[in-house]
């Protein structure tokens, strides 16, 4: 399609923040005599992790846990579809206080067992299409308990690792968080606040009327006792604050649940940065651009410096620094994690250094 244009202007539709957008790109010719456009496109993204739970009457399934995130964005990936392919295990590395556990494995000689239509942050969903080749016995199924049914005790966990074998290991439960002994008016409740935000968001692609969103959400995320539990719709109301150019608004809520939610960091120093910059502080933008980036790099176990550079660019280009100025400020992140220093203060004191060796 591209290169029949001829380098006419093509019309391009995507999906940003939930809102439709449609645009052009005019092609360009290269020296083949071809005409191209440069897209990036995460056109595909493979993992091993373990099946949460089968329901064998309506064949659907859940996996991981969490979600599938892009490598450079750390964003949840909005996927087409997928598959569930069967695995051999390699190898694998027990977690530590800080560090994650990872299971390694190959799909090389995997079989397709069901289809993916689904990626959240509780994981992925899907429909098992042949499932003779998982070799299920629905005989020694074992039902999945409620959450209040949780309880301190000898437990197991099962395990397979390979030829189909399984292991069984004796755990104990020493204590059971709060959040999981939940009435069942509690989990009633927070269906009902769930219900309506993504009502409330159905409604704003027919309206667009961002005020009314955003008092629903206000009602669910802070006026509501007990509010809504949902890292995804806490981060999306500040979006929406932003979207709206309720700026001050968007600060004092993202403050409120700096503490509340401290594994949403990352995510919340993001936010304030996008605050920063459309009140044109450039400076105090790119130190909570910083932050955010080395928040994320504890989480994630390594600085992604390229996508610092990109994001760090815009705003370094407002103040007029130069790519060898941007280099350094990726280097002090570098440098911090290599440490395994994620202090905010400690950023923050290099972040001030180098001011003054850029003269301001």
């Amino acid at each position: 399609t591209v290169n029949k244009s001829q380098g006419e202007n093509i019309n391009i539709k995507y999906i940003r923040n939930e809102d439709t957008i449609t645009t052009s790109i005019k092609p360009v010719k290269t020296q083949e005599n071809e005409y191209k456009i440069g897209l990036w496109v995460r056109d595909a993204a493979a993992g091993v992790g373990t099946m949460t739970f089968y329901d064998p009457q309506t064949k659907t399934f859940a996996a991981l846990g969490h979600g599938i995130t892009d490598v450079d964005t750390l964003e949840l990936i909005n996927i087409a579809n997928g598959e569930l392919v069967t695995t051999d295990i390699l190898s694998i590395s027990k977690g530590e206080k800080g560090k994650p556990g990872e299971i390694r494995g190959t799909i090389e000689t995997g079989t397709n067992v069901g289809k993916i239509y689904k990626n959240t942050n509780f994981g992925v969903y899907g429909t098992i299409a042949n499932k003779g080749k998982l070799k299920i016995d629905e005989n020694s199924a074992i039902d999945i308990a409620l959450r209040e049914e949780i309880k301190t005790g000898k437990a197991e966990i099962l395990c397979e690792l390979e030829n189909l074998k399984k292991l069984t290991a004796e755990e104990l439960v020493e204590r059971v968080h709060p959040e999981f002994k939940k009435t069942k008016s509690d989990l009633e409740h927070q269906e009902k606040l769930l219900a309506s935000v993504w009502e409330a968001r159905e409604q704003y692609k027919t309206d667009n009327d961002i005020d009314k969103l955003i008092s629903v959400y206000e009602y669910a995320l802070i006026t509501s006792k007990p509010p809504l539990k949902s890292d995804t719709h806490t981060m999306y109301l500040a979006d929406l604050y932003i979207k709206s150019g309720q700026n001050d608004k968007a600060w004092g809520y993202l403050n409120s649940i700096l503490f509340s939610h401290s594994e949403l960091t990352g995510k919340i120093r993001y936010a304030q940065c996008k605050v920063l910059k459309k009140e044109k502080k450039y400076v105090n933008a790119m130190q909570m651009l910083m932050l955010s980036y080395l928040f994320n790099s504890k989480w994630n176990d390594i600085f992604r410096d390229t996508a610092f550079v990109k994001d760090a660019t815009p705003i370094a280009n407002k103040l007029k620094w130069d790519s060898e100025k941007i280099d350094i400020l990726a280097q002090i992140i570098s440098d911090q994690v290599k440490r395994i220093n994620y202090d905010e203060g400690a950023l923050i004191k290099s972040f001030q250094k180098a001011l003054s060796q850029f003269g301001l």
